[in-house]
């Protein structure tokens, strides 16, 4: 072992035993600088040894974390896993990477012993209700009193905790599934929902008939006899492939995640991030890889590079790039009370000592006061709100006033990638853009630029946007009524001009159906494919 470079392995295991205690004590004791590798293997990581870690991930659940692999205040590390394949049981959370610099993990694969979703067809429907008709070999599943819970590897997931969402495999249409008994703000879905009681009727066919929920968001089935629908299992997006916060200059290299419940990647306030061949794409009868976004990126900064990937399949965004508004609550001084507003965000508050911050108008966007960050103070009884501390007095700022982090906005490059079978790949922040030498097919939208303060309370405008030299085929062939959205949500064509420039020159587009291109709220937009 070289005691400048150090170097240890993990040997290759033994069939299904638990390889958790191994690989978390391996990784907890790696000195700085130094290299952990694999040998080759399956490496079956179950939640018995898991390190109980709570983490606020954004766009993500705050919770406790059963972490396999937590990297923490680390310098120079480098995983290898020379073609491993690391896979998860439970709701094991493989990596959890935190304030650590030049960390990198390469040539590995992710997967779990079950799918995270589960598909079925539309058998019969009426007025009264609808018949489904599951795929042969899904996870255990059992109905009673209405309710129907799928077992996962020791874990139940049921209609009677919360909503369910439902997926069409044919187009990018989501619907929320609802027992009486189900919890939850019906006003603040995303989306409407099918209030029913289900009933086993036994071969894997299950019918669900409408309970007669009169909420205005209350829906009957929308999809065809016929059409395939899957199920997503981690609704609740309880863990990440990858979760990297408060980090520098972090690299995945050769890297695949080929099924999993929830994100395959998040980083969040981290700086100089790159990813490289990353392949994030379902395996055998799978239709689906991940069961939320495959990379999400919330208030980095310095550059950001995702090259060479190929990634698709996936329930939500394959790209997902913004920062996060809080909202103003009160005003004392220096001293401001923020909320996050949406449930999604909470406990992560998007703020460091020095940073730059920009007040505005909740609808106009327009700019009320600008300020740096002197201390931010979670509230110990509120995960939602905490108090931020500037260097200026803002006794004027009315309430419900937005405010956003300018500081935390990277330079991203996004070349030579093929995304496909995706709802968006949607780009927002201030830094430099450029999108280039891409294959983006079968999608609801290819590209969506948008500030998103009406819902999802995500950041924000653009300033420098350049998309070229990209491969648009069959895009908006998911439901999309566009292929590229840039604007301000809510907003109709007289948004305030909150985005600078954008330029799309030399792409080629085939399939795409009417060549929609919506655009509103833009200063400069230079389209030079007319």
């Amino acid at each position: 072992m070289n005691n400048e470079n150090p170097y240890f392995e993990i040997p290759s295991p033994n069939g299904m035993e638990n390889m958790t205690p191994t690989l978390l004590s391996s990784v907890e004791a790696l000195p700085n600088g130094a290299t952990l590798a694999l040998q080759k293997g399956v490496y079956h990581l179950y939640e018995e040894g898991t390190k109980l870690i709570w983490l606020n991930a954004s766009n993500n659940r705050s919770c406790n974390k059963l972490v396999a692999a937590p990297v923490f205040n680390k310098k120079g590390i480098t995983i290898d896993g020379n073609g491993s394949h690391l896979v998860c049981h439970g709701l094991v959370s493989p990596f959890a990477i935190v304030n650590s610099t030049e960390i990198t993990i390469r040539n590995l694969a992710i997967t779990t012993e079950y799918p995270y979703s589960v598909g079925f067809v539309i058998e019969a429907k009426d007025d009264e209700g609808f018949t489904i008709k599951f795929d042969k070999g899904i996870c255990p599943y059992k109905v009673k009193d209405g309710n129907i819970d799928f077992i996962l590897d020791g874990n139940i997931i049921s209609s009677k905790d919360g909503r369910i969402s439902l997926h069409s495999m044919d187009r990018i249409f989501v619907v929320y599934l609802m027992t009486p008994e189900a919890p939850g703000d019906k006003s603040k879905f995303p989306a409407r929902f099918l209030g029913i009681e289900a009933t086993d009727l036994g071969e894997g066919r299950v019918h669900f008939k409408y309970y007669g929920d009169e909420h205005p968001k209350s829906a009957k089935c929308p999809y065809e006899v016929g059409e395939y629908i899957a199920i997503n299992m981690e609704e609740k997006r309880r863990r990440n492939a990858f979760f990297f916060e408060d980090c520098l200059n972090i690299k995945l290299e050769s890297v695949s995640v080929e099924r999993f419940g929830g994100m395959a990647f998040l980083a969040q306030r981290c700086g100089n991030v790159s990813i490289e061949q990353f392949k994030v794409l379902p395996i055998g009868e799978d239709r689906v890889s991940v069961t939320a976004d495959i990379m999400q990126l919330v208030n980095c900064y310095g550059t950001v590079s995702i090259t060479d990937s190929e990634c698709g399949s996936s329930m939500d965004d394959v790209i997902n790039i913004h920062g996060n508004y809080l909202e103003v609550v009160k005003v004392e001084g220096s001293k401001v009370k923020l909320d996050v507003c949406h449930a999604s965000h909470e406990g992560f508050f998007p703020y460091r000592k020095g940073d730059s911050v920009e007040f505005s108008e909740k609808h106009t966007r327009k700019l009320l006061a600008k300020a740096y960050v002197v201390e931010v103070t979670p509230d110990p009884d509120n995960i939602s709100q905490c108090t931020l501390e500037v260097d200026r007095s803002l006794d004027n700022l009315p309430i419900g006033s937005l405010v956003e982090n300018a500081t935390l906005n990277p330079d991203v490059n996004i070349l030579r990638n093929r995304f496909s079978n995706f709802p968006h790949i949607r780009l927002s922040g201030r830094g430099k853009y450029l999108v280039e030498g891409n294959e983006i097919s079968q999608c609801s939208q290819a590209i969506n630029i948008s500030d998103l303060a009406d819902y999802w309370y995500e950041s924000g405008r653009v300033k420098d946007v350049t998309i070229r030299n990209n491969l648009f085929q069959n895009c908006n062939a998911l439901g999309g009524n566009t292929f590229i959205s840039i604007g301000v949500s809510g907003w109709p064509e007289n948004a305030p001009l909150i985005h600078e420039k954008i330029v799309l020159e030399n792409n080629r587009y085939v399939g795409v159906k009417d060549c929609k291109i919506k655009v509103n709220g833009v200063v400069n937009f230079i389209n030079r494919d007319e």
